[in-house]
């Protein structure tokens, strides 16, 4: 993460007994250090690049039952979880399984339960003028969630995707405004991307999704497809 002459991020997992950590250095020009917004036994599973070149953490600290988005360089404060923790009632602890930004500086979340308890599955959205924010409600308890994916056009909307077991759910997220959209036919829910013109790709282990306006259109990716995307002859040694 970053860019010279900015400060350089860089993450470090290491594996034990089937689980990984991940902690978070940074090197200013000079030196590595590590990054901890808490004090030297914090938890740091990401860092985000925000507004104003901000960079935000996913951190927490002391007994680590609350995951929160401490600003670790620039000025602005980091928004707030308050409002996704009260959503999230009932947890002893929650974490943050997917966080992004974009250019407008809205930055997203989508969390659940850590540990004992089981609250379902929540989205939150701040801008960059409102760090208390908004919720969303993705799925309800007992959600066996699988995977996450936020994707956006790199202007002021979001698409997220969560799956679990054969259940999936899909959100269109403009400011002011969570839209559950039905997913393109089919089963399997493999990846979710946003391209520069806005419309959402979705990718199902046998096929692949176009957004058009309402509704879905397949698009081909059978390997002459493939080779026509990349400018490739074909029948060349």
């Amino acid at each position: 993460y970053g860019r010279w002459p900015d400060q350089l991020y860089a993450a470090i997992s290491v594996g034990t007994r089937g689980d990984w950590d991940t902690g978070f250095i940074r090197f200013d020009g000079k030196v590595w250090s590590g990054v901890h917004p808490f004090g030297p036994d914090d938890r740091v599973t990401g860092v985000v690049p925000w507004h104003q070149r901000s960079i935000v953490a996913v951190a927490c600290g002391g007994e680590c039952n609350t995951m929160k988005l401490p600003v670790i360089r620039g000025a602005p404060k980091g928004p707030s979880v308050d409002k996704l923790r009260a959503a999230l009632a009932g947890c002893e602890e929650h974490t943050l399984v997917e966080v992004a930004a974009i250019e407008s500086g809205d930055l997203v979340a989508v969390g659940r339960c850590d540990g004992s308890g089981d609250a379902g599955l929540v989205a939150a959205r701040w801008k960059p003028d409102d760090l208390v924010g908004e919720v969303k409600r993705l799925a309800a308890p007992g959600f066996e969630l699988t995977r996450t994916r936020i994707a956006h056009d790199g202007r002021q909307d979001f698409w997220i995707a969560v799956a679990g077991g054969a259940r999936e759910v899909l959100v269109h997220s403009a400011p002011g405004r969570w839209d559950e959209v039905e997913g393109p036919p089919g089963k399997g829910f493999a990846d979710l991307a946003v391209d520069p013109r806005g419309a959402a790709w979705f990718l199902r282990p046998d096929g692949l999704w176009r957004r058009d306006g309402e509704k879905w259109v397949a698009e081909a990716v059978g390997i002459k497809s493939m080779f026509d995307l990349l400018g490739v002859e074909q029948d060349t040694p």
